[in-house]
């Protein structure tokens, strides 16, 4: 779990988790806990995963699409076609997003689910902005792993 907060005023904004299955946990996770292997695996992987962000503030559909379209530069139409399911965006509201292999990528937003994405490189790209090299936020992608080494034995 992880807190994603704006610098400017320390304003925050959504707590986040991420899920994966357990298989993923027992196989391709597997010993890689605190490495750089564990994020490339939780971006890139082929199994089952999500992250839930539930929005502890109001946040309109512009500030949203800002951050997400600067995360995903270089993605191309899939991340215009992806920003476009997000509204603005309610304190206590859900956003789930997901992939599942041989489904794609699922986004539900406040229990609508959106059109699924089945392009595993934009997937990874989606992910990336939690967990990638460059994340948002460096101690959110420290938070989503914290339990890695108790989990990936």
């Amino acid at each position: 779990m992880g807190l994603r907060t704006k610098t400017i005023a320390i304003v925050k904004v959504y707590a986040i988790g991420l899920y994966v299955a357990d298989s993923a946990l027992a196989g391709s996770l597997k010993n890689k806990a605190g490495s750089a292997d564990l994020y490339r695996e939780l971006v890139d992987g082929d199994f089952r995963k999500k992250v839930v962000l539930k929005s502890v503030r109001n946040v309109s559909a512009d500030q949203i699409l800002d951050t997400f379209r600067d995360s995903l530069k270089g993605e191309g139409n899939k991340t215009e076609l992806w920003v476009a399911y997000f509204d603005d965006v309610r304190s206590g509201q859900e956003i789930v997003i997901g992939w599942t292999p041989g489904v794609g990528l699922e986004t539900k937003i406040a229990g609508a689910d959106k059109p699924v994405i089945k392009d595993k490189a934009f997937a990874s790209a989606v992910f990336a902005i939690w967990l990638g090299d460059k994340p948002i936020q460096e101690d959110v992608k420290s938070a989503l792993t914290a339990r890695a080494a108790e989990l990936v034995k």
